[in-house]
């Protein structure tokens, strides 16, 4: 069981982060999925530094960090 955590800035308004979890579920059912937060800034790369910085930190080894930020 694969631990894999989401962190972007897609908000949660529309269909976006439901569909990325289907995906990921369709590829492997037994994955846990967190959401660290989905309300990142667009292009704020300083503040997705600081947010994934404090919040991986306290996940477990091993664990799978994914990060979505638009960019430039």
């Amino acid at each position: 069981m694969a631990l894999i955590t989401l962190t972007s800035d897609i908000g949660e308004q529309d269909f976006l982060a439901g569909a990325i979890k289907g995906q990921l579920f369709q590829s492997n059912n037994t994955f846990t999925i967190v959401d660290i937060t989905h309300a990142l800034s667009p292009f704020n790369y300083p503040q997705a530094a600081y947010v994934c910085r404090n919040a991986i930190k306290n996940f477990p080894a091993g664990t799978f960090h994914l990060i979505l930020v638009n960019q430039l």
